[in-house]
């Protein structure tokens, strides 16, 4: 085959695939995100309000402040399966992790969000990378950690708090 001959069936493929790409994006039913519900709303602005503190994890009672997003008798489940019951060993988990690190970057996007009277259920996927001190970044990068987090909510005396928190890999 010549040379003329392959650009010019190759062109024909590249327009027939986008026309095939077009065709699908436009006949594809989409699937916009909901429109959120007053309580679904309240939800998720109280998980972001606890990524943002996550951010600032160097700053003096950040911990202290992580942990108020807990309920008291809340349950933290992580990657290895480890149980944390109760605010205070939640607390004591986030001192163990996090005692190094002067911030703790995280990038929270919602994939789902449900929320019924009292209760909610939210899932995050989460790409973090945290800062610990001494690191060093011209050597090497911090390593990029990647999550999916599911919440349950519970709303007592007209405010969210997290009762459950499932992180996984």
């Amino acid at each position: 085959m010549s040379l003329t001959r392959k650009k010019a069936v190759l062109g024909a493929g590249i327009v027939a695939f986008s026309i095939i790409l077009v065709w699908l994006l436009l006949s594809s039913p989409s699937s916009p995100r909901k429109q959120m519900t007053q309580g679904e709303n309240e939800v998720n602005q109280v998980i972001m309000a606890y990524y943002e503190t996550l951010r600032d994890v160097g700053r003096p009672d950040q911990i202290d402040r992580i942990a108020q997003f807990f309920a008291d008798d809340a349950v933290l489940s992580t990657p290895e399966g480890t149980l944390y019951v109760g605010r205070e060993m939640i607390k004591r988990f986030y001192e163990d992790r996090l005692r190094d690190v002067t911030r703790y970057d995280v990038k929270a996007d919602l994939s789902e969000i449900e929320a019924q009277n009292h209760t909610a259920t939210a899932v995050y996927d989460t790409k973090s990378i945290a800062f610990i001190r001494g690191w060093t970044t011209t050597t090497i990068d911090p390593p990029l950690r990647v999550f999916r987090e599911k919440f349950l909510l519970v709303r007592r005396e007209g405010a969210w708090q997290i009762a459950g928190l499932v992180m996984l890999r």
